[in-house]
This record gives C-alpha cells, structure tokens and sequence, in this order.
C-alpha cells in the first residue's frame, strides 16, 4: 500500500482490523499518515509476527514514533523504516528504548529531526544483537551522538552505518577508529561531515574491519 493517499483514517482502519493475525509485512511509505493514524498502528496488540515495517515518507512525528517504539507485541520485528519522517528526540528516545524487538536487523531513521539525545540511547541499547543495517543519516547527531554510536560493543553483526550529513567530525572518527566490535561491517557512509584528515587517519588505523567493502567519506 505504499506510494498511495492513505491518510490517519486508513491507517487507524488497518491498525484496528482483527482480521490480520498472520500479518508478516506491511508497507505504508509515501503516505499521507501523521501520528493519530500511527497510534493506531503502533498500538496493534495481535500482529504477533510481524517482522517488516515501513512508514517511511510520512508524516509521523514524535508522538506516533513513541507509539511504535513502546509496542511490545512485534516480538519478530526484524525491519523498521521510519525514514523522512519528522521525528524527534521525544520519539528516537523512545525508540532506542525498545528492548523487545531482539530480532531487528534494520533500523532506518534517515532525515528525521533526531539530536545527540537520540544516538545516545540508540548507541547504549544491548537487546538489538542482530543489527546488520542502521541509518542515521541526516540527522543533527554531532560529534557527542557520534561517538555514543561508535563507543557501541553490542552491534557485532553490523554490516552497514550511515551516518553521513549528520555533523560528525575528527571526535567520531576517533572513536570509529578503534571500534573493534564491529568486525562484521562491509560498509561505513559517513560523506558531508565535518571529518579533517585528523580524522580520516584515525579511521584508516581501523585494525578490525577487515571485510570492508565501501568506504564513504566524501
């Protein structure tokens, strides 16, 4: 149901329907839901097994991204986009809070209104041992969000990071660089940042990311 005019009326109807027990899928990007619509969604008490989620290209802010990340019913959930949305603290916190879905491999949360409050408590979450993707690209992170990321030892089968426009610099990069527990990680996109050549050393000392495959930073 992506790319369609669905609003917060068609949102609540879905988020309501009894009828989806087996729901495994559900794409509603390029709408035209904001937060009441989301409450529905997120309020969802029998999507068990639910494992992909995609509402991004919406108009989801804070209160509708506090909705999903405080569900405790998507147990299964291995794939949440939430990307371009106007999210903020309020729901990124809530978000990295989230200490159910143990299954999720993506996280995308690009071009958001999402501060260091938010990287710090996404970087200090545990329960998410199965990461493989996170975006956090355009996003107001600076260099304290960054180095909360990188200081991350959880993450081990992460393979790809965006972390580019997100005003990082040679602090970021400092810490990336001795990161030592993602030795999973195949791509680093951190391009349109504040990065000088101090920091472009430091990353290139990186002794542990051996299967690298793309490097980013422009």
């Amino acid at each position: 149901m992506s790319h369609n005019t669905i609003s917060d009326e068609g949102a609540r109807w879905i988020g309501k329907n009894p009828n989806l027990p087996n729901l495994r899928i559900l794409a509603l990007n390029s709408n035209k839901i904001g937060d009441e619509g989301v409450a529905a969604i997120g309020s969802n008490s029998s999507w068990k097994y639910l494992r992909e989620l995609d509402l991004s290209s919406n108009d989801i802010g804070d209160a509708g991204a506090c909705w999903i990340g405080s569900n405790t019913i998507w147990i299964n959930l291995e794939k949440l986009s939430l990307g371009n949305n106007k999210i903020g603290d309020e729901g990124g916190t809530t978000i990295g809070r989230n200490y159910i879905w143990t299954s999720i491999t993506k996280l995308q949360l690009s071009d958001n209104n999402l501060s260091e409050k938010s990287a710090k408590v996404i970087g200090s979450n545990t329960a998410w041992a199965y990461l493989r993707r996170l975006y956090l690209d355009g996003n107001n992170l600076s260099d304290e969000g960054g180095v909360a990321i990188g200081l991350n030892k959880s993450w081990n089968n992460l393979k790809e990071i965006n972390l580019s426009k997100t005003h990082i610099g040679d602090k970021t990069a400092a810490v990336l660089g001795s990161n030592s527990a993602w030795n999973n990680l195949r791509k680093l996109i951190i391009s349109f940042n504040n990065i000088t050549d101090e920091g472009g050393a430091n990353l290139s000392m990186n002794k542990f990311w051996n299967r690298l495959e793309e490097f980013d930073r422009k």
